[in-house]
This record gives structure tokens, sequence and C-alpha cells, in this order.
């Protein structure tokens, strides 16, 4: 009898201990789901110099009192390639169901920026949240010809989400610093399409080869619960874009 009495003392001991402290609650995130179209430095057609991808809104499993927040593309701006493999090796050993947050968290102690875009003049943060699944194009750079007459609209620098353009993408390190290297010498030019610089937060520094810059990009979902802390979903590699300089259409 004693020891029955002792056991449930035991065990009421440690049930109390743990609602007084309590659990700490996780919260996981679909992450973007679906590469439509992807290219990597190695990439050697202009055309095909763009991304494409669908969003993940489908987040039925989390409670009602958490909040989705959208998706958010994160990019860094590197001169070599290799650098760039290691990196997207490194995300790759933690981008996984163990380590929720973990690959969000390197992209951004590696310095990885948000990508910008510009919608009537004014510049925002790209986050894209429909309510649906939505496909997302990106061309950070215009493939037509500085001068050219007659644009070819899909060759735009732009962003489209389910085929409206939105904007035109912007670097984060200014308000309308776009990603078209190739016309930073160009009369009318040189304070919006700057080429990366040593110091700038978007830029991997080092040594130019053959004047190209080689953008990597990777998309997440994020949310909030209410307590207001942040959290991820594993990320999706978009591809990484390239961009020559000086060059009268950025290739």
């Amino acid at each position: 009898m004693k020891q029955r009495v002792l056991s449930g003392i035991i065990l009421s001991f440690f049930s109390l201990l743990i609602s007084s402290c309590g659990l700490d609650t996780f919260y996981f995130l679909n992450a973007p789901r679906k590469i439509v179209h992807s290219v990597t430095y190695a990439n050697e057609e202009a055309s095909r110099n763009y991304l494409s991808f669908y969003t993940n809104e489908n987040q039925s499993h989390l409670p009602s009192d958490f909040s989705f927040d959208g998706t958010l593309i994160y990019y860094r701006i590197y001169t070599n390639t290799n650098s760039i493999a290691s990196f997207d090796a490194e995300i790759n050993s933690v981008n996984n169901s163990s380590n929720y947050n973990t690959a969000v968290e390197k992209l951004i102690s590696k310095k990885y920026q948000p990508l910008y875009y510009l919608s009537g003049g004014t510049p925002y943060q790209l986050e894209i949240k429909t309510g649906y699944s939505a496909e997302v194009e990106i061309r950070l750079s215009d493939y037509n010809g500085i001068n050219s007459v007659s644009p070819e609209a899909s060759y735009l620098d732009h962003i489209s989400v389910d085929g409206t353009v939105i904007g035109k993408p912007l670097r984060q390190i200014g308000s309308k610093n776009s990603f078209n290297f190739g016309w930073c010498n160009y009369a009318g030019n040189t304070e919006t399409c700057k080429c990366p610089a040593s110091g700038d937060d978007d830029f991997e520094d080092g040594t130019v080869t053959d004047g190209w810059y080689y953008i990597n990009l990777y998309a997440f979902a994020y949310g909030h619960d209410t307590t207001f802390k942040t959290y991820y979903s594993n990320v999706l590699h978009l591809g990484c874009l390239k961009v020559k300089s000086p060059s009268d259409n950025n290739w």
C-alpha cells in the first residue's frame, strides 16, 4: 500500500511539473511545392534566364489561431560558381523535416537578402499571399536591347503572379536598384543599374570573370503564432540566374 501511495505522489509531482512549465509548441509550414522552370549558372540561353514556381498555401494542418503570412524570396549575388555550389550543398544538408527553420536561418546568416519589386514607382518587399497556391515567374534582367523600339514582353524584367505582372524586380540595397547590371555605364542608368560592389549587403565580394554576375534564389513560406513568434518552412531552391555587364541586353 505504501508503495502505491509513493508511486502516486511521484506521478502527481511530475504531472504538476509538466503542466506548470509547459511544453514548447512547434509549428511546421508546408514549403513552396513545385518548380515549373529553373536554370543553373551553367545556362547558356538568355531566353531561358528566368524562374517559375508554385507557392504552397495549403496550410490546413495549422491551428486556426496561427497566421500564415505568405511566401518570401531571398537571393544573393555571386561572381564565383563554386561558392554557389558549396552553399547549395550546405543548405541541402539541413533542408529536411527534422530541421524546420534551420535552412532559412542559414540563408539569413549567410546574408541572403529579401527580393523587392517596383510597382507604380514605389518599392516593396516581395511577399506573395493570394489565398491559394499561385504560379510565380521571375525574370531579373531585361533581355531586350536597352534602346529596343518594340521590346518583347516576356523578355522584360518582371515578376508575375498567375500571369499578371506585379512589378519589376529590385535589389535590397536601394530604393530603385535593378538587376540590369549590363546597363550600368549607359547614360541615364548609372543610378538604377549599378553593378554589385564591395560592401553591398546582397553581394558576395569576388573577382568578376568575363563580366558575369550570378544571382542564387530561394523561396520559403512563413507565419507566426499568437505570441508573434515567426516560423519558417523548408526552402525551395528556385535556381540561379545570371547577368553580364557591360552588355546591351544583360547577356
